[in-house]
């Protein structure tokens, strides 16, 4: 006896990916509205190691480096550079502290790529996580990834959320 479950229409998965991108929308709105709302309290605030580490990758992010078309910049193109460094600490915080979507976006800012995980592309993205959700779960066909570009799109980190919430993270590599 098959006990799978019906297949599901292609428009349902569509209209879920709608809805999660339209909801992403309104809360990435939203922290970016609630951010600036704070900002004149922390005007004179000595900044934290997260909030410099947070500064460090944006700087890095703006930077382009060979994987841009520009010149080799070893902060930015370097196996364990700068950027790489970066990027993996502030993934690991945010993963250690199971952090809203609203302190990811805090952190690293918009992802350059949102993938709803019951996509096709999603499949290998689940796999590349090296951190494991709290608990103990894979990443579900309804999660999100959202991807942030390190070396162009040669190389991508991945943020993987549940429930809003950043459940764990990962690397892409196209290991030329």
């Amino acid at each position: 006896m098959d006990r799978r479950p019906p297949a599901t229409p292609l428009s349902f998965h569509h209209a879920v990916s709608v809805r999660l991108c339209a909801q992403l929308r309104r809360f990435a709105a939203a922290a970016c509205l609630s951010l600036a709302a704070a900002a004149p309290s922390l005007a004179g605030a000595a900044p934290t190691p997260d909030a410099e580490l947070a500064d460090e990758w944006r700087r890095l992010r703006a930077t382009p480096g060979h994987f841009d078309g520009a010149a080799w910049n070893a902060d930015v193109d370097r196996w364990d550079g700068s950027k790489h460094r970066v990027m993996r600490e502030l993934a690991t915080r945010l993963v250690t502290r199971g952090a809203s979507a609203g302190q990811a976006l805090a952190q690293l800012g918009a992802p350059d790529r949102v993938v709803v995980g019951d996509e096709s592309a999603a499949a290998p993205m689940r796999q590349a996580l090296s951190h494991p959700c709290p608990d103990g779960r894979p990443p579900l066909e309804g999660d999100m990834l959202w991807l942030y570009r390190w070396r162009g799109y040669h190389d991508r980190l991945v943020l993987w959320l549940r429930d809003e919430y950043v459940a764990g993270c990962g690397w892409l590599h196209d290991w030329e």
